[in-house]
């Protein structure tokens, strides 16, 4: 039986294309804790909402920050985050505290900050280039910056391989199994983790990272891949970037089409 050790994981189900992350601490509760249909998210959003607040992180110098430290920062971009539901945001700052005193414990927080800002290099990257928002493409790149790219493991495809001391575990698998045949689990142990195998279950979809052209920040378009604004709120304003570009667009349509009548009426 897969053991889960204690401490975060990041799930993709390849089926819906939803997402979460999750704590575990007790073995008995692992499986039905992770593979919960609870505070699932849309692809990206965990990605998504760390680029928010992924420069106040790098600009950590030596000790890794507070858990109210952290937690003001995410929270001050609360209205702002893909989804402001507040399970999400406490996931976030949870994980990225937990993240971050893991790794000055293990005295490498430096080369995590460094790992940080490469990644986030890419997805940048990403937004220009489309040619980049390819797995293989990713595998490369972190090969050239020497870190480590973690490989999920498929818990629920082969239920025959979980093995029978899990008792009634095994029926809630066999049961989830026949709704949703590939869910992935990726170890978080540090950020760059979260980020990685975020990029990894988005690439596996075939999906792409994009700018939004109203507020500039980086969003996964998830209906189509040419979509131009995101679905965040607007900073100092009330609504989202694609409903104020569909007025916008609106407006501009009608007064084109005034201006198209009068010119004929005049010609």
């Amino acid at each position: 039986m897969y053991q889960m050790r204690n401490g975060y994981y990041y799930l993709y189900n390849s089926k819906t294309g939803k997402e979460k992350v999750a704590y575990v601490d007790n073995n008995c509760f692992a499986y039905t804790n992770v593979l919960s249909e609870d505070d699932e998210f849309g692809l990206g959003t965990y990605l998504c909402g760390f680029m928010e607040v992924s420069t106040f992180i790098c600009d950590i110098k030596n000790k890794a920050l507070s858990y109210s430290q952290t937690a003001n920062i995410v929270k001050a971009r609360y209205d702002y985050l893909p989804t402001n539901d507040s399970v999400y945001v406490n996931n976030l700052v949870h994980c990225i505290y937990f993240c971050l005193k893991d790794s000055e414990k293990n005295n490498n927080l430096k080369d995590e900050i460094s790992n940080i800002k490469y990644i986030c290099d890419y997805v940048y990257m990403c937004e220009d280039e489309k040619t980049l928002c390819k797995s293989n493409v990713l595998l490369k790149y972190v090969g050239m910056k020497s870190i480590i790219l973690k490989q999920g493991e498929i818990l629920v495809s082969n239920i025959n391989n979980i093995g029978e001391n899990a008792g009634d575990i095994v029926g809630f698998l066999k049961e989830k199994a026949k709704i949703e045949p590939d869910i992935h689990i990726y170890k978080i142990d540090t950020l760059t983790d979260l980020i990685l195998s975020s990029l990894q279950a988005i690439f596996m979809r075939n999906r792409t990272i994009k700018q939004c052209e109203n507020c500039y920040r980086t969003f996964v378009p998830l209906k189509r891949n040419d979509e131009k604004y995101c679905n965040y709120n607007i900073i100092g304003e009330i609504g989202v970037c694609s409903k104020k570009a569909y007025i916008t667009h609106r407006k501009t349509y009608f007064s084109n089409k005034e201006i198209r009548h009068l010119y004929d009426n005049i010609r």
